[in-house]
């Protein structure tokens, strides 16, 4: 269950000077999620319902006590993966007063088509926090830590859940804290599991000429060591704004509002009040949320691109084609003439033999004219045979010599293709190469105007460095401390890099290397995108 998350909130505020006596359940008092960062109510929300591709801050004060009052905050980025998928990450922290969580959360939701108007969404979070005690100045008395908790712990923990969509309806299941395990001492986190089921259907409207959607919802959710709590609630959203509204039969009634503004930017409050016996005197929760959308993501024209341009192989099979075609139709008009040459060569002989025949004849017609026919039949016939023979190898000859020219061109042209494929490989090469040597002549040439108040150094090389612009996060002269702070950054998602300079023998870690001062100053000055909190500042090392 989420009692890890939020540091044990099921603990008595009693033991605190200005404590609340209202025992909270162990949960992670989402409830009122239903359109921001509403993964946290289900992770399969991450894929519809939480605006992919938007960054989201939601903030709870529980009861709006002085001290220790319970607060809850989430910063969640979502995006889609492709058509099929979504994911996302975020930073948590939760201060029940005697606990401090904070730490990171890792969404995934993937699609499977039942058919065509139901889907079968599957999706995970899985928690990774620190764990340890809050200030102690508000305590009275020795303080004694929440059974199992140690000075400070690190806990993962996993969230699977479930959801069938049948058109506008929806059935979902989670079982939130479903593993749990303590990373400090390697043992399997003795938590409790919360189930969590939901119902919900969209009813399409048009409001304000904007298409809009009305969203009921009911959902049941079993706590251990806690009353199972009923809820609902109902949203009605419009591109340019929103309005919720809900029951809880533990926390009360709840109402919020919210304006989105050049369908980028939305911000919105809620309000709680509480109607059991245990919290109906104690003072209204507030909750706020704000939501920046990127726009619509498309998969369909990076599918398109990757068809525009044909491969250099299919280019050579394109060009092997046309060419044996014209090789084809050559052998075709050849073989034409060789037919022609032959009938015009047996007219020919045809002509010859009729008139030898009509030779014969007058010479019979003086001679002894049976046997001047004999030998002439005679001599027809051996010349007949031989001029057949003549002109089936003349054929033959031909033949062979139109097949021989054949293999000998489409060699040479295969040869060719192969040859004018890798020359233009070549030459592409050998201007990307011109393009990177003009680009870092650039870099080194470029002159940089420090400004006021910054923190910047620069070396002409630096042990083989590429040249470029490094964030600096901290430097090192022990390596234990070093090992430790690389240790920290990646435990917090970034991808640290580090490099000892002879000069000093100091380890520099830098988050990332830039080509322009531009691009460096841009990513220290915004906290290299609200990932790192502490001082950064820029080492260039210009180049020879």
């Amino acid at each position: 269950m989420y009692r890890s998350i939020v540091g044990f909130i099921v603990l008595l505020f009693g033991v605190c000077a200005n404590a609340q006596e209202v025992e909270l359940p162990s949960d992670f008092r989402q409830h009122n999620l239903t359109q921001y960062n509403s993964s946290l109510f289900n992770p399969t929300f991450s894929f519809d319902r939480n605006l992919p591709r938007s960054v989201s801050l939601w903030s709870r004060w529980q009861w709006q006590s002085i001290d220790g009052n319970p607060t809850s905050i989430l910063l969640n980025y979502t995006q889609q993966l492709n058509e099929r998928s979504s994911g996302g990450i975020g930073f948590f922290q939760n201060n029940t007063g005697v606990l401090v969580n904070s730490g990171g959360i890792l969404n995934y939701a993937y699609v499977l088509t039942l058919s065509e108007q139901a889907n079968l969404i599957v999706g995970a979070n899985t928690f990774l926090f620190q764990q340890k005690l809050a200030d102690e100045s508000l305590v009275t008395g020795p303080m004694v830590p929440p059974l199992g908790v140690d000075e400070t712990d690190f806990i993962a923990e996993f969230t699977p859940s479930a959801r069938l969509q049948v058109q506008h309806f929806n059935l979902a299941i989670a079982l939130e804290n479903a593993l749990g395990f303590n990373l400090s001492n390697s043992d399997r986190e003795n938590s409790e599991t919360i189930f969590s089921a939901m119902a919900s259907n969209d009813f399409p409207l048009y409001l304000f000429g904007e298409e809009s959607y009305l969203r009921p919802m009911a959902y049941v959710r079993t706590i251990p060591d806690a009353d199972t709590q009923f809820g609902v609630n109902a949203l009605l959203a419009n591109p340019s704004f929103w309005v919720q509204g809900g029951y809880n039969s533990f926390y009360g009634i709840s109402g919020g509002a919210g304006v989105t503004i050049l369908q980028k930017l939305s911000v919105g409050a809620l309000v709680e009040f509480g109607l059991d016996d245990g919290v109906s005197n104690e003072d209204p929760t507030f909750e706020l949320v704000a939501s920046y959308q990127f726009g619509k993501q498309s998969f369909e024209e990076k599918m398109e691109e990757q068809h525009v341009v044909p491969k250099t192989e299919e280019l050579i099979e394109t060009m092997e084609s046309t060419k044996a075609l014209e090789d084809k139709q050559m052998e075709q008009q050849r073989l034409a003439q060789i037919r022609q040459d032959s009938i015009n060569t047996a007219r020919e002989a045809k002509l010859a033999i009729e008139k030898e025949q009509a030779r014969l004849d007058s010479i019979s017609k003086v001679a002894n004219k049976r046997e001047t026919r004999r030998r002439l039949a005679e001599k027809r016939k051996r010349e007949n045979v031989e001029e057949a023979e003549r002109l089936l190898r003349i054929r033959q000859d031909s033949i062979a010599r139109i097949q021989r020219i054949k293999e000998d061109q489409l060699a040479k042209r295969r040869q060719d293709s192969i040859t004018n494929a890798k020359t233009a490989a070549l030459v592409a090469k050998q201007k990307q190469a011109r393009l990177d040597s003009l680009e870092r002549v650039a870099l080194q040439q470029d002159e940089v105007q420090v400004q006021s108040g910054e923190k910047y150094q620069e070396v002409v090389t630096e042990d083989g460095l590429e040249p470029g612009f490094y964030l600096i996060a901290n430097v090192f002269g022990t390596k234990r401390y070093l090992d430790n702070f690389m240790k920290t950054l990646r435990a917090k998602g970034l991808r640290p890099q580090s490099f000892l300079r002879s000069l000093n023998n100091y380890n520099y870690v830098y988050l990332e290397r830039y080509n322009t001062i531009e691009a460096a100053r841009a990513a220290r000055d915004s906290k290299f995108n609200g990932k790192y909190s502490d001082a950064l500042w820029i080492f260039r090392v210009r180049g020879q």
